[in-house]
């Protein structure tokens, strides 16, 4: 009818309108591809025996989840593997059938798909799909709490429930949270090895040294990053910066040379200021 406007969605774009998609493609090569179906009957959904998807199938669950369905990350579901939700286990050595789906499958960004199943195998968590669009996550003992998939939106009470669980693990171990320093090295520095403390700061030796010689400075007080900082933050960041002085001085004597780096937006993936100092060879791995 006159004066109606109709949407459509351009991947990772979002919703457009089609008088706009056709501008747009006006000029321009377009591939048609067929249509997938992305119903929710799970009765009538493809399903394979082998362990890799085919295309078609891979295609539909990028398009369902759009990015990595772990609470909070927005990674973009084509940068991500496709995890089966059930460990999948070959038929030859006594797996089922039809263990490959859509409804079984979901994006996972490398990251929280080797959070969930590290290199020896075992699973750190566990996750669910009881109907399309619905990812429940959990640890391997706890239930389940639930998690839009294909959701950027903040985490569901139960989903922040979860990521608490998971987070309290020991310095070192994979950590699934977006605050390493206040979830885990602040309240555990004991198992650190701490470089300096007071009521204000923590020093310690980085649990993953990319270096050599690797410390991680931290406020005790929670400060999303450096551009964060307002004049409330001022005690706890000169106290902050006048440790990073004194052991950027201790590596740059010993060793000739030291760098001093903080990290912001995307590169920050502990949304928590902290300041790396570190000197001598990158270690390997």
């Amino acid at each position: 009818p006159d004066g109606l406007v109709t949407v459509g969605e351009v991947e990772r774009l979002g919703p457009a309108t089609t008088t706009k998609i056709a501008d747009w493609l006006a000029g321009s090569r377009a591939t048609i591809v067929p249509v997938l179906h992305m119903g929710d009957d799970l009765a009538d959904e493809p399903a394979v025996d082998e362990h890799d998807p085919p295309e078609p199938m891979r295609e539909s669950v990028i398009l369902r989840d759009r990015h990595c369905v772990f609470p909070w990350c927005g990674v973009d579901a084509r940068a991500c593997d496709l995890d089966h939700i059930d460990p999948y286990l070959p038929i030859d050595r006594g797996g089922p059938p039809g263990q490959t789906a859509p409804s079984k499958l979901a994006c996972l960004c490398r990251r929280h798909h080797n959070a969930k199943t590290p290199d020896d195998g075992d699973i750190n968590a566990t996750a669910t799909a009881p109907t399309p669009g619905t990812a429940l996550m959990g640890s391997p003992t706890s239930s389940h709490p639930r998690a839009p998939r294909g959701s950027g939106t903040p985490e569901s009470t139960r989903a922040r429930a979860y990521r608490a669980r998971v987070t309290r693990t020991q310095p070192g171990e994979d950590y699934f949270g977006d605050d390493f320093y206040c979830d885990v090295a602040i309240p555990q520095a004991d198992s650190l090895q701490v470089e300096y403390e007071d009521k204000w700061v923590l020093a310690f030796h980085h649990t993953r040294p990319y270096w050599k010689h690797h410390v991680v400075v931290v406020p005790k007080k929670h400060i999303r990053s450096l551009t964060a900082v307002t004049t409330e933050d001022r005690e706890h960041v000169t106290r902050l910066l006048s440790v990073v002085q004194d052991i950027a001085r201790t590596f740059e004597s010993r060793d000739g040379e030291a760098a001093v780096l903080t990290n912001l937006g995307r590169y920050q993936e502990s949304k928590h200021l902290h300041v790396h100092i570190h000197s001598g060879g990158r270690r390997d791995g």
